[in-house]
């Protein structure tokens, strides 16, 4: 922690800098003393982020912003210590770890979906441990499903534990998402054959790259599918897991090599109007965005088995 309530990232100038839960920009400021450039962003209940050091500022006060959106880019506005990042997370005025808070926003915000708090009530006795995946290149995905494959190998190595019996890699991540406020209209701006080609689109997906023998051109051809390989922030086909389903899938063909490799079997396919709503209206749940033929979510499932385990 620092003097000021936070935590300093190291990253070089100009490196994207994202919200980490939906939320409003309550407050910029291009030189804000020790901040520096800073932003200020209002997530409700009391609870504020703030981004510090920055070298440019990509929202205007009032703006609503979306988990991931990206906001600014870091810098050294204000910094004793060199380029980076300096955030914190506030409820009310009184400070908060962003340790403890990111873990828990993660269970809830749109990044991970709602499989954590799912598996947290069916199995309350497993240890679950989020991973927060970036944006990258995919070689960058690739070289840190390498590092966090090999770790978790050496880990099961010395606790004599076995892949898919004592631990499992869980990848959260919506199918399509189509509409023009997600910016998809490959198919048109919606309607019964939008509908229908892009569910075929999504079942494409599920009996080509993530099915049969996992390999990294499989894995590659997925996050191309997703996003343009050149400029990662871009999408092409609007998957929520455009990183997270590659690095998952990356961990787990590296974790798997010395086992006889994976293989993908589909599971499931559903969307938000293909399938009945969940009852969960007296709990004080409700849709939180419109759920039509001009505005759907896939939900895709599959399921990774793994040829033969060692200890």
């Amino acid at each position: 922690m620092t003097p000021n309530n936070g935590v300093d990232i190291e990253a070089t100038i100009g490196t994207p800098v994202r919200s980490v839960a939906r939320g409003r920009v309550d407050y910029t400021s291009e030189d804000y003393g020790a901040y520096g450039q800073m932003i200020i962003l209002n997530h409700g209940d009391g609870f504020f982020t703030l981004y510090g050091h920055l070298s440019e500022i990509e929202v205007a006060v009032g703006q609503e912003v979306s988990p991931g959106q990206e906001i600014a880019r870091s810098g050294d506005s204000g910094s004793l210590k060199g380029p980076g990042l300096h955030f914190e997370v506030r409820k009310g005025g009184s400070p908060l770890n962003p340790e403890d808070w990111h873990a828990a926003a993660h269970d809830a915000e749109h990044s991970l979906e709602p499989l954590v708090c799912w598996l947290r009530h069916a199995r309350p006795d497993l240890e679950i441990v989020p991973i927060i995946v970036p944006a990258a290149r995919f070689e960058r995905l690739e070289e840190l499903g390498g590092h966090l494959g090999a770790a978790l190998e050496d880990e099961l190595r010395a606790r004599g534990w076995r892949l898919g019996q004592d631990v499992a890699i869980a990848i959260s991540a919506d199918g399509i998402h189509y509409g023009p406020d997600f910016k998809q209209l490959a198919f048109g701006p919606g309607g019964l054959a939008a509908y229908d080609q892009a569910v075929a689109r999504d079942h494409g997906l599920l009996t080509g790259p993530l099915r049969g023998a996992l390999t990294i051109a499989k894995i590659r051809s997925l996050y191309a599918t997703f996003v343009d390989p050149d400029h990662p922030d871009d999408y092409r086909w609007t998957w929520c897991g455009r990183f997270s389903v590659p690095l998952g899938l990356l961990t787990l063909e590296r974790l798997a090599r010395t086992a006889g490799g994976a293989t993908g079997h589909p599971v499931a396919y559903g969307t938000s109007v293909g399938w009945p709503e969940l009852g969960l209206r007296d709990i004080g749940m409700a849709p939180t965005a419109p759920s039509n033929l001009y505005h759907f979510v896939g939900y895709p499932g599959a399921a990774f088995t793994v040829a033969a385990t060692r200890r």
